[in-house]
């Protein structure tokens, strides 16, 4: 593991052969400083570093408060523990971790976000960031369900609904919500194409997926797609608001 210069593009380019072919073996891990933090940043990185100084991988840091990390740890079974494992050992209460897949979609966009070398544009992160209130999001064309969702989510913010696949794309960029909960089976685009086009757009989402069915082949590729989690239909409260208070920008 290494401090990676956003502005040495060769440096991410000499890793990509290991992650294009060991990419189950690599995670993303984004850790957010929260403005209470009052460690220095240059604090958390050497921290991090330290963690995985016998792994594989690079560490960049933006202008502001986040920190991008690539990791080589192995085949890799629970991110949920990488997640909460690592923000135990970083400043208590200050930091908050994504751990995601390395999937090809969203290497791609690191590259992009990393290669960058203009921090002037707003990703759609930091506008929720920055944003006062939270906005959720139900994709599904259950009105049943939406309405049974929308009860729960309703306590943590504003939600917005999409009733089929064909309407999630729009909805999702017009209100750029904090949490999308995502149903695999709609008319349309089905969730788990829905699941590449966003992340495309926003590789922060935190895409939680739906489903009446419980396919274990379904649940495995929405994982690596990008879905932080899966819930069968209908969702349970307590599971929903688990996901939501892991969300890094629900306040």
């Amino acid at each position: 593991m290494k401090i990676g210069d956003r502005e040495n593009e060769a440096e991410l380019m000499s890793l990509l052969p290991s992650i294009r072919s060991n990419r189950n073996e690599w995670i993303v891990l984004r850790v957010v400083m929260m403005k209470s933090c009052e460690t220095p940043k240059e604090e958390v990185v050497n921290k991090i570093l330290q963690l995985y100084r016998n792994y594989e991988g690079v560490i960049y840091t933006d202008n502001e408060n986040k920190i991008i990390c690539l990791v080589r740890m192995g085949m890799i079974q629970n991110y949920m523990r990488i997640k909460t494992d690592l923000e135990e050992k970083l400043p208590r209460n200050s930091c908050r971790v994504m751990a995601r897949p390395m999937t090809s979609s969203g290497l791609k966009q690191i590259q992009i976000d990393l290669m960058n070398k203009d921090d002037s544009t707003m990703s759609m992160f930091s506008e929720r960031e920055r944003r006062k209130g939270n906005v959720l999001m139900i994709a599904d064309d259950d009105a049943f369900v939406r309405k049974a969702v929308k009860q729960i989510l309703a306590f943590f913010g504003e939600v917005v609904e999409a009733e089929n696949g064909d309407g999630v794309v729009g909805t999702y960029m017009n209100n750029n919500p904090d949490v999308i909960l995502l149903d695999i089976h709609m008319p349309g685009k089905n969730g788990l194409e829905l699941i590449d086009t966003i992340m495309q757009m926003d590789p922060d989402a935190y895409i939680i997926i739906l489903s009446g069915d419980s396919v274990k082949e379904n649940v495995l590729e929405a994982i690596d797609k990008g879905a932080v989690g899966f819930l069968t239909k209908p969702p349970k409260r307590e599971k929903v608001i688990e996901y939501l208070n892991q969300c890094i920008t629900i306040v």
